[in-house]
């Protein structure tokens, strides 16, 4: 019998290489005088040996204990290998793991990029910071603001709008970016004035049933500038809005309000 290469030797007990070695070139030369040398890539000795050998692969004969052995004689099962099979299993997997930590990272890059452009170009959220447009909107109300519309055409009375400071309240020491929320009143060009408690444009009250009061103070007829807007709070006595730092520069409108999406009892505008 010739013993072929081996490229792993298990046992169910701890032995070193060397007094493997000995036991098989022993079986070797038992076998055959012409039998090639052991040839020994990696020798693993667990403690417990599983049913993991195919049925079909010799068993070697049991030897005497050698002496100075560690262990005593025990039947020795081999177990072919292809060479760096485990090798080439390990890079495969690495390799699926970094394939998919690739699309992920593709994936959530896709999805940041969406979102900025969404909120840069389409809509945003925005969350109400006070009553001053109560009782349309109550503090902590959260709102999706649509910026494509005013890209098309400018805004409408009526409509609730979300703008940055205007110059006047930057003046005053608001931050440039700092956003308010108010209802247009005055388009370019149109008169405003409040008296009796009514609100008119170009001569005409206004007939408003969204507001929270009529307003206490009196106020001066005064002509919107082109380019700007003039706007009001619906909670008009509790209300910082044209009345007191002027007109809205239409750049500095960021959009309209179409939508409340939280508190949930109360969807919708």
């Amino acid at each position: 019998m010739v013993i072929s290469p081996l490229s792993v030797v298990r046992c169910p007990l701890s032995v070193g290489a060397k007094h493997l070695e000995d036991k098989l070139s022993v079986i070797a030369k038992n076998s055959s005088p012409n039998a090639s040398p052991v040839q020994l890539s990696v020798v693993r000795c667990p403690l417990s040996l599983g049913k993991f050998f195919p049925p079909q692969l010799p068993q070697l004969p049991q030897l005497p204990q050698l002496p100075n052995s560690p262990c005593p004689s025990i039947p020795l099962t081999l177990l072919t290998m292809t060479p760096h099979e485990s090798d080439i299993k390990d890079a495969s997997s690495q390799t699926k793991i970094w394939s998919g930590w690739q699309e992920n990272l593709v994936l959530i890059t896709i999805a940041l990029c969406l979102a900025l452009l969404i909120r840069t170009f389409i809509a945003e959220p925005r969350l109400i910071p006070s009553e001053s447009m109560y009782p349309t909107l109550h503090t902590g109300d959260r709102l999706v603001i649509e910026k494509v519309s005013y890209r098309i055409h400018p805004p409408k009375i009526g409509d609730i709008v979300v703008f940055n400071s205007p110059p006047e309240l930057q003046r005053r020491g608001y931050s440039q970016n700092q956003a308010f929320i108010k209802r247009v009143i005055g388009e370019p060009g149109a008169v405003i004035s409040i008296a009796q408690s009514k609100v008119y444009l170009n001569g005409t009250a206004l007939t408003e049933d969204y507001i929270a009061e009529p307003p206490n103070s009196p106020f001066p007829e005064i002509k919107v500038p082109e380019g700007a807007f003039f706007v009001m709070g619906d909670n008009r006595n509790d209300s910082n809005d044209s009345r007191y730092w002027g007109f809205v520069p239409r750049q500095n409108v960021i959009g309209r309000a179409t939508f409340r999406f939280w508190p949930l009892d109360r969807i919708g505008l």
